[in-house]
């Protein structure tokens, strides 16, 4: 391959590779308001105590967070009533019908390595399993999430309080339905032992749009694929 032809190359992806990067991610936080229960019925969390109540197998609701409160599960601490809350479906909606989005869960962790179960595809009961279980460290049953990071965002949401830091777990590309909106499937990590590392504190969820090629790089994908196959012809009556 000639200069000329890697030059074409190297920038028909660096192009695309640009514009795929573009679209800021939008957050969504988590309510009552967009979020079921998996199963389609009314989602109504324990809102008392403050602290929430452990082994009642549902979730409670904590100030803290963005929207001023989050949702947990297993919040007691190591060894106190172990429960399993059920899943959730948390909705977007407002979203172009047909279009394609990158789609993100969020969720708090402290120093304990803090989990969220999350699926565009599998409604929960969600499994031990690194396709669907995220964490902040990472481990043999769960994907690291990375800290989410402002600069990702059109708004940024809150990302940290206290010791705590919003974590961002990557949950793949959908698409818009015939409503603009996109249905995200949530769910606790279940721990008979109750251990601190075991807490889920689910805050919301986000999306960024999959841009389509522009016409520009289009262009210029065009231009390098008939300068390499030029020198494909080339190379061959030579």
């Amino acid at each position: 391959m000639t200069r000329l032809h890697m030059t074409f190359a190297l920038a028909a992806i660096y192009a695309i590779a640009s514009q795929a990067s573009a679209a800021p991610i939008t957050y969504v936080d988590a309510s009552t308001a967009n979020t079921t229960l998996a199963t389609g019925g009314a989602f109504t969390p324990t809102t008392t105590p403050a602290g929430g109540v452990n082994g009642d197998d549902n979730w409670s609701v904590r100030a803290f967070g963005n929207g001023g409160n989050v949702f947990t599960s297993n919040d007691s601490g190591a060894g106190v009533n172990a429960e399993d809350a059920p899943g959730l479906a948390t909705t977007i909606t407002g979203l172009t019908p047909g279009a394609q989005y990158n789609v993100f869960g969020y969720f708090w962790d402290g120093s304990g390595n803090w989990r969220l179960k999350a699926s565009l595809t599998q409604a929960p009961p969600l499994a031990d399993h690194p396709s669907v279980s995220f964490s902040a460290d990472g481990s043999a049953s769960s994907t690291n999430a990375s800290p989410a990071a402002a600069g990702d965002f059109a708004v940024s949401p809150l990302l940290s309080e206290g010791d705590r830091i919003l974590q961002q777990a990557v949950l793949g590309v959908a698409t818009a339905d015939a409503n603009g909106s996109i249905l995200i499937y949530i769910d606790d990590l279940a721990d008979p032992t109750v251990s601190s590392t075991q807490r889920t504190w689910y805050d919301g969820v986000g999306y960024s749009l999959v841009p389509e090629p522009s016409a520009s790089i289009l262009a210029v994908g065009c231009v390098a694929g008939a300068s390499l196959l030029s020198r494909r012809r080339k190379v061959g009556a030579a």
